[in-house]
């Protein structure tokens, strides 16, 4: 009953008061040998059932607290090693000495069952006496990213070492572990200081490993000319997703940080970025933050990660290391500056931001003509007529960027920006230069006939012709 109360299964249950339940254990070594083995057995789901009543019952500052946290990507690692080794060790015991491997469809490092390999039981026995005794290696993440126990090495041959045993974790785990950790109540300073240290080093980590499978898929792909697709798993985002609420006070400082990290390692992950600006649009909607502050603070982080990628603007795929695509960020940007503020129902105050975005980065924006196109889609909206009298004038000014076949979308969305011109902003539109600029990119999409384009120029010339107008 106590469980369909909690709506947990046995086992979660069992997560979910076990905090509670070794405050009754009064032996420290027994006391610790149940911790580690509620922290370690229980995986998983029941690992953050778990971790979640301990911060609950016991809080950050609690002492035993910060050492199952160090505890937990020494876990997450091993569990990755499990895999490995029981992958390396199905292709040792499956391949002949003549180096041919008599199995033809080899299963995957998470399909083998490493339970059957006394090694892992060892190693884990081995980390719960250290865990028990006080003596378990300190160890930061990042370094703990490539930690191998000696008895895997000795066990793996020297030909399969380069390709099994590669930094890696088992993220699930890591984020059950550490989620809870992050999400809880900050008591002080202190605190606080400890849970950014937790989130820089998981992200530098995260950032680490999806280097080293960047240069593993372009190396087993062979084509610089192309980017790589390398997509985050639901643990990675739930983990960025708490890391970036983890410090709502300076957001825009984290930011900063997680770009100088990818400068560092010499890596655009576009995928990552994506992610973060999907996080941060889903953090603005939720926000308790006046609604003032929240849009300058979105159009400060378009801005800064516009910046970052505008660097890239004049270099070949070839010559980035780049995961995704970046036109896929632009867009995320656009997007973001587009969330509506109840702050200004006319949308004025997003209409100011996409215009300084837009002249910003016009030399991209204006000139890729999948960016254009959804510049255009924005610019036909009414209540963005700042932004629409913009892109209407470096239109004028760029006859090279027009569309040249009917055929083309761009010239149907273009048609449609101009309507709106004509309709909501008649007096600026019918200024004599203005009006001169309308007739020639006018009288260009009639002229490839674009969709519209015929229909709009005879109300022009209808209305023109009216006095009353």
């Amino acid at each position: 009953s106590r469980c369909q109360l909690y709506n947990l299964n046995a086992e979660a249950f069992i997560a979910h008061v076990s905090p509670k339940l070794l405050r009754l254990n009064q032996v420290k070594s027994s006391l610790l040998g149940a911790i580690f083995s509620c922290f370690v057995g229980v995986r998983n789901g029941s690992t953050y059932t778990f971790m979640q009543s301990w911060m609950k019952e016991y809080g950050l500052n609690y002492p035993l607290t910060q050492q199952i946290i160090n505890t937990a990507p020494i876990i997450a690692r091993l569990i990755s090693l499990a895999h490995t080794f029981t992958y390396a060790k199905y292709i040792q015991e499956n391949t002949k000495l003549d180096g041919y491997c008599i199995v033809h469809l080899i299963p995957s490092p998470e399909e083998l069952d490493y339970r059957k390999y006394p090694q892992i039981e060892e190693v884990l026995l081995s980390l719960q006496k250290d865990f028990i005794e006080g003596k378990l290696q300190q160890m930061s993440i990042i370094d703990t990213l490539e930690w191998v126990p000696d008895i895997l090495i000795q066990e793996i041959p020297d030909r399969l070492h380069h390709d099994i045993i590669k930094p890696s974790f088992d993220w699930n785990f890591l984020a059950a572990a550490l989620i809870p950790v992050i999400d809880s109540e900050i008591e002080d300073d202190d605190s606080q200081r400890f849970v950014n240290s937790i989130c820089e080093q998981v992200f530098f980590t995260l950032i680490s490993e999806r280097k080293s499978a960047y240069v593993k898929n372009k190396i087993a792909d062979g084509r610089m000319h192309t980017s790589v697709n390398i997509y985050l798993c639901t643990s990675q985002s739930q983990l960025l997703n708490s890391i970036i609420r983890s410090n709502r006070t300076n957001i825009l400082f984290q930011i900063n940080n997680y770009i100088n990290v990818l400068k560092n390692f010499r890596l655009i992950d576009c995928i990552l970025l994506k992610s973060l600006i999907d996080i941060l649009g889903e953090y603005f909607v939720n926000s308790p933050s006046t609604e003032g502050n929240n849009n300058s603070l979105r159009n400060q982080i378009a801005t800064t990660m516009g910046d970052y990628i505008f660097e890239f603007k004049d270099y070949t795929i070839s010559k980035l290391q780049i995961i995704g695509k970046i036109n896929d960020v632009w867009k995320k940007l656009i997007d973001l500056l587009l969330q509506e503020s109840s702050i200004s129902e006319d949308g004025v105050c997003t209409d100011k931001f996409l215009k300084q975005f837009f002249e910003r980065f016009q030399e991209v924006l204006l000139h890729d003509w999948w960016l254009r196109r959804k510049i255009y889609q924005v610019s036909k909206l009414t209540k963005y007529k700042i932004l629409r009298r913009t892109v209407f004038e470096e239109i004028a000014k760029h006859s090279e960027i027009l569309p040249n076949s009917r055929n083309d979308e761009e010239g149907e969305i273009l048609v449609r920006v101009l309507i709106e011109l004509w309709d909501s902003d008649y007096n600026w539109i019918n200024r004599p230069s203005q009006r001169n600029n309308f007739r020639t990119l006018l009288g260009h999409l009639q002229e490839i006939d674009a969709v519209g384009a015929r229909i709009l120029g005879d109300r022009v010339a209808s209305d023109l012709s009216n006095p009353s107008i």
